[in-house]
């Protein structure tokens, strides 16, 4: 009965199921990728993924530890201390980036057959989504990939619309003997997101469980949030010297390139007339009606490095880097420039032993003597369940982002003089790949820590604000049944500076199986996800940022969402419920006051990989 009920439910996979073997869809070597911090080892490119793919879980709040607005598309922040405030240049508009390319974790192909993977997901209130990659190698080592990706979802309430569009042409190229190699990428990121400021009355909604969420007031009506970006990035390695004696393809000296050109034009648009929603904590000129802001940088990025590798694996660089910024608010312009020297030992492994080690001074220009220290160190203590131990210290004195020292908008400006922001902290962790364990520690220190007040301006607080975090993950197995179990405990000694859930929790428990003489692997469970009840930061659309208040407790509420995924062949597919105890419960699910998750709702969604 069990393999019936499967079969009718996903009939459709199998429709367009091509491959008679579900286990090995095609040899190691066809279709090979790796991420620009691998690039330069060969042995890092890796054949793809045959597991069931993650693809239901394409809410990012959930599994990432990030609040949302309710919306996909919408805001969000990292509840982690971390996410706050961090070193070096940047020009601090952030809480989207989840929805855009990023060029750490972007994937970068050699394949010997052509490679397409086309992606399709539908939700509720009109959300989808439509990914498209094709890989193919011109020649030997020459490849040419296009990655396109769009969605756009109307969400729950009035004036909740985003549309987000993101493509990208990349290509990387390696001569035979690995001398040489490049890679770069263009890519071209829009989005258009309307702001509704939240629910103008929480008690309406609290109150009326089965209403037309169409039919609750929001603070704006009118309000949107454009962004047009595009990136240009070039990185080149030159190898020299004699091949290595222990691996021919390797050699012991590297020469690295790197450059990158982002145009980041966004602005914000509100043809009302000003509401209370600006005027409560705004003193506004009576002259100006509307709100709006105007912001463009063009930024120039260089890396110029030395790298040397000894004949045990321990590589050592050191390095140059340059930054030239044009930045325009409100038609008024300002340069940055600066200059940072660097030293790393990207890896070593030694024995049972391996770590890593950065350093980075900030010589001249913007954010002068600013300076990063990292360093990790772990050892594999139990070689039969590869128990590994490590601990780490992290380091960093910067100025905090440049919006946070300055920003201009038809009603609000500020000019600030904010001294550095010191951070460091002590990281302990023991994981181990066998017993499927994560055990991390951390006990951190900010000095002159910086947010954004009750007044939709930065403050910067004077002294010491001291905190940890604790994380537990563990995957428990009785097979086909498994539960992943992801445990949070984080503290603060200034809630009021830093907000954040005491408690997080988050995870899955699932049955999974092969079934039809393993042609096709399936999956059906629950994820989860809960934090403790804490004030949480509320959202200013027109500076796109999250500010401090103590007024409105969200959280403590379990959010339970119920899948069946599955692979066949190369295609992948999914069914999911979200949200499936809204209406069951109190009617308290806000991760930011006043902006309701998503109420129960059905998406579904397939994912098919050809290679010929």
């Amino acid at each position: 009965m069990k393999n019936i009920l499967l079969f009718i439910a996903l009939l459709p996979l199998l429709t367009f199921a091509q491959e008679d073997s579900g286990r090995v869809v095609l040899k190691g070597d066809e279709v090979l990728r790796v991420v620009l911090e691998d690039y330069y080892d060969a042995d890092s490119l890796t054949p793809l993924d045959t597991n069931v793919k993650s693809l239901y879980r394409f809410l990012p709040a959930l599994f990432n530890e990030r609040n949302s607005l309710g919306n996909i598309g919408l805001a969000g922040e990292q509840l982690d201390e971390k996410a706050h405030s961090s070193f070096g240049y940047h020009l601090g508009n952030d809480v989207f980036n989840p929805y855009l390319f990023s060029k750490q974790t972007n994937y970068f192909y050699q394949t010997k057959i052509p490679y397409v993977q086309v992606t399709y997901l539908n939700g509720p209130r009109k959300y989808q989504e439509i990914d498209l990659v094709f890989s193919q190698n011109i020649r030997k080592g020459l490849n040419l990939t296009a990655k396109f990706d769009r969605f756009s979802s109307e969400g729950f309430y009035l004036n909740q619309k985003s549309i987000f569009s993101n493509f990208e042409l990349q290509s990387n190229f390696v001569t035979k003997n690995r001398r040489y190699g490049i890679l770069g990428s263009w890519i071209i990121e829009k989005y258009e997101i309307q702001e509704n400021g939240g629910i103008q009355s929480d008690s309406a909604f609290l109150e009326n469980l089965s209403q037309n969420k169409l039919g609750l007031e929001v603070n704006l009506r009118n309000a949107t949030n454009y962004s047009d970006r595009r990136r240009v990035f070039l990185n080149q390695f030159f190898q020299f010297g004699r091949r290595n004696e222990m691996n021919k393809s390797e050699y012991h000296s590297m020469i690295i390139w790197e450059n990158e050109v982002n145009i980041l034009d966004y602005w914000f648009d509100d043809t009302d007339s000003l509401s209370d929603f600006y005027l409560n904590n705004i003193a506004v000129d009576t002259s100006i009606h509307f709100a709006y802001d105007q912001n463009g940088e063009t930024r120039y990025n260089t890396l110029l490095a030395y790298s040397y590798t000894l004949p045990n694996d321990i590589e050592f660089r050191a390095g140059t880097k340059y930054l030239n910024s044009q930045i325009t608010q409100n038609q008024i312009d300002s340069t940055i420039n600066s200059t940072s020297l660097l030293f790393e030992i990207p890896r070593f492994n030694v024995n049972r032993f391996h770590g890593a080690l950065s350093y980075e001074l900030v010589v001249d220009g913007f954010n002068e003597d600013a300076e990063e220290l990292n360093i990790d160190f772990g050892a594999e203590l139990w070689k039969a369940q590869s128990l590994i131990v490590g601990v780490g210290f992290e380091s960093w004195s910067s100025l905090p982002a440049y919006n946070r020292l300055n920003y201009r908008s038809s009603i609000l400006n500020w000019s600030n003089n904010f001294n550095f922001i010191f951070y460091d902290a002590l990281k302990f962790y023991i994981t181990s790949e066998k017993l499927k364990l994560g055990l991390h520690a951390r006990i951190y220190n900010y000095d002159n820590y910086v947010a954004i007040g009750s007044d939709f301006r930065p403050v910067q607080f004077d002294g010491t604000n001291s905190g940890y975090r604790l994380e537990l993950s563990k995957l428990f197995s009785v097979k086909p049944f498994y539960l992943d179990v992801n445990l949070v405990y984080q503290n603060v000694d200034n809630p009021d500076q830093i907000a954040l859930p005491e408690w997080m929790i988050h995870g899955s428990l699932y049955y999974k199986d092969f079934v039809f003489r393993k042609a096709l692997e399936w999956k059906i469970g629950f994820d989860y996800y809960w934090n403790s009840e804490y004030y949480a930061n509320m959202y200013f659309p027109l500076t796109r940022s999250f500010y401090l208040q103590n007024e409105n407790l969200v959280g403590n509420f379990p959010f339970i969402d119920v899948f069946l995924a599955a692979r066949i062949k190369r295609a992948h597919g999914f069914l999911r419920m979200n949200n499936l105890l809204q209406g069951f419960l109190d009617q308290n699910y806000m991760m930011v006051f006043p902006y309701p998750m998503p109420d129960r709702g059905f998406a579904f969604g397939i994912s098919w990989d050809f290679y010929n």
